[in-house]
């Protein structure tokens, strides 16, 4: 409540109608940010264009700074890091999208930690959630060869979460708050405790970022 929702996606989001899928879970009618003109940093697997994550990030921010809205809730979507991306860059090295992961995974947090330090520069309160979908499964296991999921083992369905407060003030009361312990994948959804707690400016940010 009193956030205006919006929406982008580093890609067309037309594989398995994943554009229409996001847009009926957020109730909304209204495509994704457009992406003409930014950097096509990979193709996926059917050599459709992958985007920018810098570049698709630090058009959003400029388009909000002209929104009249207060408040607005980004869902951003990005398959940077996908199995079968290829990178034009590497045109003549190997085109394994596991042996590429290192790159595109660190040009990924880069493109996440320009964000928020955009974020910050501008001056803005923000709180930044990033989930991912699923795991790699970049090592295998006992039970399947490296880059196959089609079983679930802990590898692929046990994923880090993070949560980052941004803002003028923002200060973190001790040290950096982690837990080691299974959450449910709801937890870490941007549901009326924190969403409330984040808006109305109460609360540590080491309370924040606990997930209890």
């Amino acid at each position: 409540a009193g956030f205006e929702p919006q929406w982008a996606l580093n890609h067309d989001g037309h594989f398995d109608d994943f554009a229409k899928f996001v847009s009926a879970q957020l109730g909304l009618q209204s495509p994704p940010m457009p992406l003409e003109g930014l950097k096509v940093a990979q193709r996926s697997f059917d050599d459709t264009p992958i985007y920018d994550d810098r570049e698709v990030l630090a058009r959003w921010l400029a388009n909000r700074g002209q929104l009249p809205a207060a408040r607005a809730a980004l869902f951003y979507n990005t398959v940077s890091l996908h199995d079968g991306n290829r990178d034009p860059e590497l045109a003549n090295a190997n085109p394994d999208s596991l042996v590429t992961y290192r790159r595109r995974l660190l040009r990924l947090m880069e493109a996440v930690q320009g964000f928020i330090s955009s974020l910050e520069s501008a001056g803005r309160r923000a709180v930044v959630v990033l989930v991912p979908e699923h795991g790699a499964a970049l090592r295998g296991d006992k039970m399947q060869i490296a880059g196959l999921r089609e079983i679930p083992g802990p590898a692929i369905t046990l994923v880090p979460v993070g949560i980052k407060v941004v803002g003028p003030g923002a200060k973190r009361a001790g040290g950096g708050a982690r837990t080691d312990v299974t959450r449910r994948h709801m937890l870490p959804s941007p549901g009326p405790g924190l969403r409330s707690r984040c808006a109305a400016g109460r609360g540590q940010l080491h309370e924040l970022c606990r997930l209890d």
